[in-house]
């Protein structure tokens, strides 16, 4: 089974003495951060991973190895978005905001990155297999329901290991981080935990209750 997946340690979060799989909005003292905030979570892990596995960037400021302190991560989560890509109520950020708001960071922050949003339908398990394969982890949007917007349609979540059990939970109009993937399922870190997300799931709730253009992914290259 053909396998992608980031070199390094995924970043971890240190917080009332527990350590989570990337960040979570929901821990945000900031109602508009928590409400909204998983594009700014989601930018802000990329951010972090790519510091640290490159050595740029907030790398000089962040712990050279192990978990970020909480206070340190809701420091630069409050920044991130107050400078770069503000989570307005009630629809938080968009896909283009973030593209926009990590190019202003690349560019401060001399990394020699570029980001777009969005890639092709039929380009896109082919373009997520391949920053994995560099070592980027992705950014991917589960859309919310549309054109029938009033409908909660969702996607699930599973626990790693129990797919083939009920989901641990289920989600849209959210964005995730993907740090892993095989023929069959995403990892992808949510709220502070791994979650497995069934590809042809996910391709079903695509067509059925979303769309393409919202259902789609970060793409970073380099300059």
């Amino acid at each position: 089974m053909e396998e992608h997946t980031l070199k390094g340690e995924y970043i971890s979060v240190l917080k009332d003495g527990r350590l989570s799989y990337g960040g979570s909005q929901r821990w945000s003292d900031s109602p508009v951060l928590r409400g909204y905030g998983c594009g700014v979570i989601a930018a802000l892990d990329l951010l972090l991973y790519l510091a640290r596995q490159r050595e740029v960037g907030s790398a000089r400021t962040m712990p050279a190895g192990g978990p970020v302190p909480w206070t340190l991560y809701d420091r630069w989560a409050r920044q991130l978005s107050r400078r770069y890509m503000p989570a307005v109520p009630p629809v938080g950020t968009n896909g283009w905001a973030i593209a926009l708001g990590l190019n202003a960071v690349f560019l401060r922050q001399g990394i020699p990155l570029r980001a777009s949003w969005g890639v092709s339908r039929d380009r896109l398990w082919t373009r997520m297999g391949e920053l994995l394969d560099r070592d980027v982890p992705v950014i991917l949007s589960i859309g919310r329901n549309f054109p029938r917007v009033w409908r909660n349609v969702e996607t699930a979540f599973y626990t790693p290991g129990r797919e083939s059990g009920p989901p641990a939970c289920s989600t849209n109009a959210h964005f995730v981080t993907v740090t892993a993937m095989d023929e069959d399922y995403l990892t992808v870190s949510s709220w502070g935990h791994p979650y497995r997300l069934s590809r042809e799931e996910f391709d079903a709730y695509r067509r059925e209750a979303s769309a393409s253009l919202l259902c789609t992914i970060l793409d970073v290259r380099e300059k």
